[in-house]
């Protein structure tokens, strides 16, 4: 209708944008420590893709052998899924 917007939200949408990517980021980190630990716990042998996962995940995060905070190592296998080091595995 030949006018501009002159008040772009696109700043703040990015921003928001990257606060919610690391969150969940965070959330999938989580999710691969508790998967790992599992399938380290059960008899049944995961597939080729799986398996490359859980070697990736298990190179930044040690196994549980007790009670311990997880925040460095959620941080960390964090900080890898940003960094795009889960889909370098499958190359």
């Amino acid at each position: 209708m030949g006018k501009e917007d002159h008040a772009s939200m696109g700043a703040t949408g990015a921003y928001r944008t990257m606060i919610s990517t690391r969150l969940l980021a965070n959330v999938i980190a989580n999710e691969i420590i508790c998967a790992s630990e599992a399938m380290y716990r059960i008899d049944e042998k995961p597939g080729h893709g799986v398996s490359r996962v859980l070697e990736w995940s298990r190179g930044i995060v040690k196994p549980l052998n007790g009670d311990r905070a997880l925040s460095e190592d959620t941080k960390n296998l964090s900080e890898s899924l940003l960094n795009g080091d889960l889909t370098r595995i499958f190359m």
